[in-house]
């Protein structure tokens, strides 16, 4: 890599340290060196680089390779390390104690562990006992119309569930939004059941053979009551104590589109131990110091994720493949542009420091990228700004999406004005909340920048090659975000910093919203926790702030997102309702009234 120094130039007011980047910028930031960054961290060998896995740590080790060759500054945990460490929930195992069994005229029977039954990931660990109730799909709502616990008393009962809904597997039907295994067990330990047991019916599976696998669903609170599945084979034999088929009551639901829930004369007794896996991961994090006595002490921090999904599971779009997803783009991309960007800035230091940001965990919800900004080896009052990159390697034509563009005055002139020295159109997007980084630093009251190139049908799939990657578009995207970062580090006065208000919501199933902000690193609550609130949202008017767990929303008790999220779901537009957040460890009591959400 040939480097040269910048010269100053003004243009539209703006003073750039950095040349108009004619043949300097393409021998110095090149598609070439892009790429090759990008085929290594997209390979086979690194298996998808799924936070704490060996193909993470493989990438880590890549990303430490070249800061340490550029001679970047180390801002980890110790002034010798590049690695910012921090811990997160990667899985679930099973415990010692899991059993089942039912007793009935016919006597005891135990079931197999693995063979006839399996806990669920999320279930609670603990024991429970009861007579059984058969609950249908375990489906209680007004709109449409069905209610499986009519007519059946399960108070202190176990119920057994059928996977699914009366639309069958259909995720488009009229009643796919209660089909979630979640939301099921939530609305039998709201209607009093002391356990669930799930079963895949014969309408949907014939194999009556079939158990989940045991699997982790990134939130670390359970359902609050053992949940187990058993096959097909013995749930069959259960209903065939009330004197049913499944199979026939089955179709009879489907057909008729109506609840039919009914007595068992058995009871069951179930204990389950299920353990959550605790795994580590790292941001890796540099240092370009500034050069102006008056200015080093400041930073910009330039980000970008380095972790995808592994083989598949959570968070791919193709759930039913085990099959590396590379993530070429997602974000194999973008942390070639970080490379490429501190080695640049290495060559060439400026007024302000520059902090560079390879982020860990991103796809688990910013666990890294929150962490560093919980815990920054920098002074985060002396943050100017962050520029984030997460998929910047798909250019269409010249269409480059610039999210965060509300949450500074100079932004939109600015990039406007740089952009069309790189052929490149900037389609703002105002919003500092977003799938990605940028939000941690955003919630920090820090103005942010998002580069993103677009989604596309590869995205969270395996299909996801560097093959596809457009590297002439991702340098003419990584040249611009040069330019954007030596005129941060190098003006006189900092960005101003705006919150925007009433954002646009990210879209989702629901009619309603209440503008809260998740904290996905909040892993080891009961309830749900808020990284934040939008400005001006009915959640803002309500009085929730960062921070606030919440327990209760409604008449529902809140014990996880997704609990959260079924909540949200049933409540009506324009009506106000209580909600109880856990605040310093005091039970506040609130209300909310939840708004249309716009798409």
């Amino acid at each position: 890599m040939k480097l040269h120094r910048s010269v100053p130039f003004v243009l539209f007011g703006f003073t750039l340290a950095v040349a108009a980047w004619g043949p300097i910028g393409e021998t110095e930031i090149t598609a070439e060196e892009i790429l090759k960054h990008v085929k290594y961290l997209a390979s086979d060998k690194l298996e998808g680089r799924r936070a704490g896995t060996r193909g993470d740590k493989k990438a880590a080790r890549y990303i430490t390779r070249e800061f340490r060759s550029y001679g970047l500054k180390p801002m980890g945990d110790s002034r010798r390390s590049f690695r910012h460490s921090f811990e997160f929930i990667s899985g679930v195992k099973l415990g010692r104690r899991n059993c089942l069994e039912v007793k009935s005229v016919d006597g005891t029977q135990t079931l197999k562990l693995h063979k006839d039954f399996r806990p669920v990931g999320f279930s609670a660990s603990g024991s429970a006992e009861g007579r059984l109730v058969f609950a249908g799909y375990g489906i209680d709502a007004d709109d449409p119309d069905y209610h499986d616990y009519e007519g059946v008393d399960v108070d202190g009962k176990v119920v057994v569930i059928l996977r699914h809904s009366p639309d069958g597997t259909n995720p488009h039907g009229e009643f796919s939004r209660f089909a979630a295994l979640r939301y099921k067990a939530m609305t039998a330990r709201e209607n009093g059941a002391s356990a669930v047991i799930f079963v895949t019916g014969p309408e949907d599976d014939p194999d009556e053979n079939y158990l989940m696998k045991l699997r982790y669903d990134q939130s670390f609170a359970d359902s609050g009551i053992p949940v187990v599945m058993v096959t097909q084979k013995r749930a069959k034999e259960l209903i065939s104590l009330a004197r049913h088929d499944l199979s026939e009551v089955q179709k009879k639901m489907n057909e008729d589109q109506t609840p039919f829930s009914f007595d068992i004369p058995a009871s069951v007794s179930v204990k389950v131990s299920v353990e959550k896996v605790s795994s580590r991961s790292v941001n890796l994090v540099g240092a370009v110091e500034g050069t102006d006595p008056d200015l080093s002490d400041q930073y910009v921090v330039v980000g970008a994720h380095y972790d995808h999904l592994g083989w598949g599971g959570g968070g791919s779009l193709a759930p039913d493949t085990v099959a590396i997803h590379n993530g070429a783009d997602d974000n194999a991309s973008g942390t070639s542009g970080l490379l490429e960007l501190a080695q640049w800035f290495s060559e060439h230091p400026q007024k302000r420091s520059v902090v560079f940001a390879a982020f860990g965990a991103e796809e688990l919800g910013l666990l890294g990228s929150a962490a560093l900004a919980d815990e920054p080896p920098f002074p985060l009052e002396s943050v100017a700004a962050m520029v984030n990159m997460d998929m910047i390697g798909r250019l269409k034509d010249t269409t480059l999406v610039v999210g965060g563009a509300g949450t500074s005055s100079i932004w939109k002139e600015m990039v406007s004005e740089m952009a069309g020295q790189f052929d490149l159109s900037p389609k703002f997007d105002d919003a500092g909340y977003g799938s990605s980084d940028h939000q941690s630093f955003y919630l920090k009251d820090i103005p942010v920048l998002f580069l993103f190139t677009g989604t596309h049908e590869n995205y969270h799939r395996p299909s996801d090659d560097w093959d596809l990657i457009n590297a002439d578009g991702e340098e003419r995207v990584v040249r611009l975000a040069a330019e954007i970062i030596a005129e941060l580090t190098s003006r006189s006065s900092r960005p101003d910093f705006i919150k925007v208000k009433q954002e646009q919501p990210t879209r989702g199933g629901f009619a309603v919203s209440l503008g809260t902000i998740p904290d996905y690193a909040g892993t080891e609550v009961k309830g749900m926790q808020l990284s934040g609130v939008r400005e001006g949202s009915s959640a803002d008017k309500g009085g929730l702030q960062a921070g606030d767990i919440i327990i209760m929303l409604g008449a529902k008790e809140v014990k996880s997102i997704y609990d959260y999220m079924y909540a949200l779901q049933e409540l009506e537009l324009d009506k106000t309702v209580p909600i109880v957040v856990r605040r310093d460890g005091e039970e506040v009591k609130l209300e909310v009234t939840p708004v249309r959400r716009r798409e």
